[in-house]
């Protein structure tokens, strides 16, 4: 909750020199020479200001550079001009606003720039296009949203900027289109889409692979040589995670071309152009090549070795 006490205020100490002065001082002596001065050195004397000394022009001094101080202005002293500026600077202090002064603007001001403080703003105020603001900055935002106002087009709005947030999309709203744009920025968030859509929509999962998903987490039934193959060429030990039916020669290829160990190929695959490429530039997995390949193995890389001596 945003709100401060004037114990919180005063246990600052490094920072409320001013603060501690004014409060020190017998409220029947704090002049408003006196506040005026406190409040321009720290807004947050507002606190320690009479109500009978805070006019307009006090407060508005108190935040010139902070809206926290919102909270300890008289309402009959809020005006909207005023509370529009301590919501830009202080978008937490919308929840001081009083709420015959609050306005749409105010509040859009508020969540564009801090979209966790949708949580602050009146249910009455969390119109479209406050949400929308709100979901476009912060990726928690989704689940301060009322749910009358959830559409597709928000969740879209919200998972194209924070992927993450599909893991705050009601399950009713985790569409294909609103998965697929989540994927598309973050492979990873494929755990938040519902097996259902899935298996419905089967290039998800290639759409999840292409930006970062490991195999482990796309189910197995759905898996093709393809998206094996898609896997292993961004990460070789991807193979460890390749079903043994789609260990084909190509995906086992793939993989040790990108620094698979050899071990992860199943023997019958263990073809002289696989263990040599394997070999080349890990000499140590000569010991996991077929025994009847390892003399032709070792001859074919010194003979590679020797060109490549021979080009240099």
């Amino acid at each position: 909750m945003y709100t401060y006490t004037a114990e919180d205020i005063l246990s600052q100490t490094a920072r409320r020199y001013h603060c501690r002065t004014i409060a020190g001082t017998p409220e029947s002596e704090r002049t408003p020479e006196m506040c005026l001065m406190a409040v321009r050195a720290d807004g947050m004397a507002l606190a320690f200001v009479p109500d009978a000394l805070k006019t307009e022009e006090l407060c508005a001094e108190a935040m010139w550079l902070d809206g926290a101080p919102l909270q300890f202005v008289p309402d009959a002293l809020k005006t909207e001009e005023l509370c529009l500026r301590a919501v830009r600077m202080t978008p937490p202090a919308v929840q001081c606003v009083p709420v015959d002064i609050l306005t749409e603007e105010i509040c859009i001001e508020a969540v564009q720039r801090r979209g966790s403080v949708l949580q602050f703003v009146p249910e009455g105020f969390r119109t479209s296009a406050v949400c929308h603001a709100a979901v476009r900055e912060f990726s928690g935002a989704l689940q301060f949203v009322p749910e009358p106002l959830l559409t597709e087009e928000l969740c879209l709005d919200a998972v194209k900027r924070f992927p993450s947030t599909l893991r705050h999309v009601p399950e009713g709203f985790r569409t294909p289109a609103v998965c697929r744009a989540s994927l598309h920025r973050n492979g990873h968030v494929i755990v938040d889409v519902p097996e259902a859509v899935l298996v419905q929509n089967p290039s998800l999962c290639m759409e999840a692979i292409q930006h970062g998903a490991s195999l482990r987490h796309i189910p197995q039934s759905l898996l093709t040589e393809d998206m094996c193959l898609e896997a292993v060429r961004a990460d070789g030990i991807e193979l460890a995670l390749v079903p043994e039916a789609l260990k084909t020669p190509a995906v086992c290829m793939a993989a040790i071309a990108d620094d698979a160990p050899l071990v992860l190929v199943p023997e019958a695959l263990r073809t002289l152009e696989l263990c040599v490429k394997a070999v080349l530039y890990h000499p140590e997995e000569l010991d996991d090549v077929p025994e009847e390949l390892r003399e032709t193995v070792r001859a074919s890389i010194q003979d590679i070795l020797a060109h490549e001596d021979d080009d240099f």
